[in-house]
């Protein structure tokens, strides 16, 4: 989906359950954001249907994967890049290329005990804060809100 939009994202492990997408953009207000990540994710849940859930209800999501827009929601926050979140072990939150991302993907790979080796090859994550990305982004995310 990202590809079809042109649009350069970055993914990384939220160092719990989850999955976080970064789409590096300037020049839009947090409400503009909220619309965008919404209209996005009901993309991503229109082509994943079978196994994807919109559903804010758990009790509804069944082994569904939940799309959540509402982490862009203005007072909201999110683990930073490799850091370790308190969890049943010291997970790392920690970047992803997209080709690591599939299903079987374990969390549990990433660790305090694992993440050097990740870190020798380099910040794969950097790339989410290049001005040049967010303009080019800005201009395709205008085509979702």
């Amino acid at each position: 989906m990202f590809d079809r939009h042109k649009l350069k994202s970055f993914v990384k492990t939220s160092g719990k359950t989850g999955i976080h997408i970064y789409i590096p953009v300037s020049g839009i207000n947090s409400g503009q954001s909220r619309t965008i990540a919404n209209a996005i994710a009901d993309e991503i849940h229109g082509l994943t249907k079978s196994i994807s859930t919109r559903s804010e209800t758990i009790s509804l999501r069944g082994s569904n994967v939940y799309i959540d827009a509402n982490q862009n929601d203005y007072a909201d926050t999110l683990a930073a890049p490799f850091s370790v979140r308190p969890y049943h072990e010291p997970l790392v939150s920690t970047p992803l290329d997209w080709k690591e991302v599939r299903p079987g993907l374990d969390r549990y790979a990433f660790t305090i005990n694992s993440i050097q080796s990740r870190l020798k090859k380099g910040d794969i994550f950097l790339g989410a804060l290049d001005k040049k990305i967010a303009a080019k982004n800005f201009k395709k995310l205008q085509e979702f809100g």
